[in-house]
């Protein structure tokens, strides 16, 4: 089966591998797709060499040969739910046959062959629900101006989410300090606008203290770790997407365009415009024939 949005032609040839409803879908095994199960509220079981059983919210992220013969929704309670969202490397960028093995790719290439629960920070997981709502209006509700690339850009936060959540889970098992709980909250929260004293506030801590604890941990003050994370974001948005910098730099949480191209030259080497026409264009076109800047 090819699952595949293709309500509005956005130019000929065009379909989007991209694909959310909500209900219960496991894609069929080795057609390459990957899934993103969100349930709420929900007993789920799945089997697959041997069953499992998914009380409460969470995710269940499947790779394309996740080996599933049966998911089914046992009991709902009265807020349940359940969401699919299926993509193909090819639905992020049509240059990828597979995702390549770097950080944003990790955790779905981890999964290489089965299915991996996910719990998550109750935050992250109305996250999720919002960027799931967000897909679904502008796959299937409201197509407009640049509906593919808006659509995969919240595609690809989750992507970013789960790669970071799975870091986090790992991270967790060895220590546990203030750092990493500011980190679990830059996860969803970079797209504010933030300081750092209210950071340290929201933490009990003061802002002498909290960048301490940066700079011992991971070498580098809180607000510059908190902007690497909105720089990943952005070169991730501007290597899959065409939509315009300025709506990057605003969905990445910098005050305006020019601050946000004088922070990512400054982190890469490149303006965003330079960084972007680097790389083959998401849609198999030229940047000059479709480029929003």
């Amino acid at each position: 089966m090819k699952y595949e949005t293709k309500e509005i032609t956005y130019y000929n040839g065009f379909s989007f591998e991209i694909f959310i409803r909500p209900e219960l879908i496991v894609s069929q095994e080795g057609e390459g797709y990957y899934s993103i199960i969100l349930f709420r509220d929900t007993l789920l079981s799945v089997t697959a060499e041997s069953a499992e059983v998914f009380s409460g919210s969470g995710i269940l992220v499947l790779s394309p040969n996740h080996h599933i013969r049966e998911a089914k929704i046992l009991e709902q309670g009265p807020c349940g739910s359940v969401s699919t969202l299926i993509f193909s490397p090819n639905g992020i960028n049509s240059n990828f046959e597979k995702f390549p093995d770097t950080f944003e790719y990790q955790a779905l290439n981890e999964i290489e062959s089965g299915y991996r629960y996910m719990s998550l920070d109750p935050k992250i997981f109305e996250t999720f629900v919002n960027h799931f709502a967000m897909i679904d209006s502008h796959l299937n509700h409201n197509q407009g101006e640049f509906w593919p690339c808006i659509a995969k850009s919240y595609v690809l936060e989750l992507i970013l989410m789960i790669a970071r959540n799975s870091w986090l889970l790992q991270a967790t098992r060895n220590k546990e300090n203030t750092a990493l709980h500011v980190v679990e909250y830059f996860n969803f929260a970079f797209p504010k606008k933030l300081t750092l004293d209210e950071i340290a506030g929201k933490f009990a801590t003061n802002r002498t203290t909290l960048n301490a604890l940066f700079k011992k941990e991971y070498g580098t003050s809180a607000m510059d770790y908190l902007n690497n994370i909105r720089i990943q974001n952005a070169s991730f948005m501007l290597s899959n997407t065409g939509l315009p910098i300025a709506t990057v730099a605003e969905r990445t949480g910098f005050s305006d365009e020019a601050y946000f191209s004088r922070a990512f030259k400054k982190a890469t080497g490149k303006s965003p415009s330079d960084f972007r026409r680097a790389l083959l264009h998401p849609y198999g076109k030229e940047w000059a024939q479709y480029c929003f800047e």
